[in-house]
């Protein structure tokens, strides 16, 4: 009874941290060759002195990462004569997305209200129930590159919300994470 339990527990934990997890990944491009053979990599920025989000210390931080993940996923690191080059881009936009106040409103149309406010919270019948909020949507792209072929043989992107500053650290290790995931489900089909 206890371990059906406990199973029920992390099951349920499991379920709600990937629900939770605020980055979307997305295949963009995939012409992998039918043998693979690769073994070392290097990284690269895509455009060399443009920092991920502006930010020195989350471009070093991003590429310690991907190196850790390729490393333990297997791959070598050797940036003099690599088998793939992981070039990567990064986009921070800002962006603003309109929110229902209506959702939140306890008393609902028609409902009585014994304070007799014009406007209660958080419901705002100035601006019809809606609100706009504003947000950044950080975006990390990777092209894998086959140095053999000299052309990009998976690209993998990774979207998600960013609202507060410390959550770009938090949305580049899970972005970094889910991509190199997403290519290695990729590889491992090949062999």
């Amino acid at each position: 009874m206890k371990s059906s339990l406990n199973i029920l527990y992390v099951a349920t934990a499991f379920l709600v941290l990937s629900a939770c997890n605020p980055v979307r990944v997305f295949l963009e491009k995939e012409q992998l060759p039918n043998q693979v053979a690769y073994k070392t990599f290097a990284v690269e920025n895509q455009y060399p002195g443009k920092n991920v989000y502006g930010s020195p210390d989350l471009d070093k931080t991003f590429q310690d990462q991907l190196i850790a993940g390729m490393e333990k996923r297997g791959f070598v690191l050797d940036i003099n004569d690599p088998d793939l080059v992981l070039r990567y881009n990064t986009i921070l936009s800002q962006n603003q997305k309109e929110i229902n106040t209506m959702a939140h409103n306890p008393w609902g149309w028609g409902m009585y209200n014994p304070y007799m406010w014009r406007y209660p919270y958080p419901y705002d019948y100035r601006n019809g129930g809606y609100k706009i909020e504003k947000y950044n949507l950080g975006e990390v792209v990777i092209d894998f590159v086959d140095t053999q072929r000299e052309e990009a043989i998976l690209r993998i992107s990774a979207v998600g919300e960013v609202t507060k500053p410390k959550q770009l650290d938090r949305n580049i290790q899970s972005s970094t994470d889910r991509i190199l995931t997403e290519f290695s489900k990729k590889i491992a089909a090949l062999n």
